[in-house]
């Protein structure tokens, strides 16, 4: 369970920090009357939007190249002969072999 909450804590912080960084939201704080302090938080909901449809692009263009390279590697390879034998079928007859009963 402590690692369940770790993982989150960590993932918490590291969303945190992307989105300080992209610009997501930004956090004001300005004095108040009677010595209050005000915090204002302005979270730009149009950038996230944006910024997750990028990363969603580059992901399915990283996808589909890594499938493009893949097919031409399978591609070449040919299926095994349906004439050769099976090597686990060979180790478990010579074992029946060695252990006679």
């Amino acid at each position: 369970m402590r690692n369940v909450l770790a993982l989150l804590s960590a993932c918490m912080l590291l969303f945190a920090g992307v989105g300080w960084y992209r610009g997501w939201y930004r956090v004001q704080s300005a004095p108040a009357p009677a010595g209050h302090h005000a915090v204002n938080i302005d979270i730009d909901r149009d950038r996230i939007g944006k910024d997750l449809h990028e990363g969603e692009e580059e992901l399915q263009k990283v996808i589909e190249k890594k499938l493009k390279d893949d097919g031409g590697k399978r591609a070449d390879k040919a299926p095994p002969d349906a004439n050769t034998p099976n090597p686990t079928q060979k180790v478990k007859s010579e074992v029946k072999k060695s252990n006679p009963k």
